[in-house]
């Protein structure tokens, strides 16, 4: 979204699938629940076996983080004042994959899906990484396992990476038609007459300015910082507005110049939360999409049985 500082805010990759690949053998406690699953809802459960496998890859990276930052920061796991961070960590463990279920569900009746190949073009170049580098451990005399052996020996099989790259694609996918809805509402209503400043109050994803109807002034000279949206901006004159969104690399934008002189630019904008595949990051969750994901995990009755939700 725009801002005066940062002009283009493209957001940053999450979880990458490489904290599998870098996971380190490490030990998981057993939970004091046996026979049962992680949480269960309708027609549906996520297993204690995921739910553990899931915890350890998010326990090793919080142990690097606290390795490299200081246990100031990041005070170890193994200690009292870790407990809370792992509940944290045991919280967002099992919501990750409630999540991803209940995504999966949505996606199905809006005619998403995802091939063996959309999930081949990201696993690939994981095993390609790892196999030239294996080649290299070789040729220095150094034995390594094989990609397969090397993601069993950390409990994490080939199936379950794959499966995690599954849910990933579906959840970007579902986001990306839903988005593409919000945006094709956004543009009927401007059609229609509405002002701009109450389409941004209900649509608009840039919360900063969408309170104020999305009014944002920059600097001028700072338009140079956004090469795909400078020359939309530059074709209008005070008054008018784009006849579409622009579509960029992390959404939709939708603009109507106030004024412009040699230092200040002003306008309104509506700003659809869409970014392309590549950059899409379930950190990055827009609230609407959050609310989406509420709502429908009350549809489904979910119930918890880990971490801070249990009951």
């Amino acid at each position: 979204m725009l801002d005066s500082d940062a002009m283009l805010n493209k957001p940053v990759h999450g979880l990458l699938l490489a904290a599998v690949l870098g996971l380190a053998a490490c030990s998981t406690e057993d939970l004091p629940i046996v026979g049962r699953p992680a949480a269960s809802f309708d027609n549906g459960s996520v297993k204690m076996a995921d739910y553990k496998l899931r915890l350890k890859i998010l326990q090793e990276n919080y142990r690097k983080q606290t390795q490299a930052q200081g246990e100031v920061k990041f005070p170890s796991l193994d200690g009292p004042a870790g407990r809370s961070s792992e509940v944290i960590l045991e919280t967002e463990a099992v919501q990750d994959l409630v999540d991803a279920a209940l995504i999966e569900r949505q996606a199905q009746p809006r005619r998403i899906s995802v091939s063996e190949d959309d999930i081949n073009k990201s696993v690939d170049p994981f095993r390609t990484n790892y196999n030239t580098l294996a080649a290299q451990q070789t040729q220095a005399g150094k034995p390594t396992l094989s990609f397969n052996d090397y993601l069993n020996s950390l409990g994490f099989s080939l199936d379950q990476l794959r499966q995690q790259v599954r849910s990933r694609i579906f959840e970007q996918r579902l986001e990306d038609k839903m988005a593409l809805q919000r945006e094709a509402a956004a543009l009927a209503m401007l059609r229609q007459g509405a002002d701009i400043g109450t389409v941004a109050k209900k649509y608009s994803d840039d919360t900063g300015s969408a309170a104020s109807g999305g009014v944002l002034m920059l600097k001028t000279t700072d338009l140079a910082n956004v090469p795909s949206l400078k020359p939309t901006l530059d074709a209008l004159q005070p008054g008018q507005s784009t006849a579409d969104f622009v579509r960029v690399d992390d959404g939709y934008y939708y603009f109507k110049l106030t004024s412009r002189d040699a230092t200040t630019t002003k306008m309104q904008y509506v700003y659809v939360y869409d970014p392309k595949p590549e950059l899409y990051t379930a950190a990055k969750r827009e609230k609407w999409f959050i609310d989406s994901i509420t709502s429908w995990e009350q549809q489904a009755h979910v119930k918890y049985n880990v971490g801070s939700r249990a009951t």
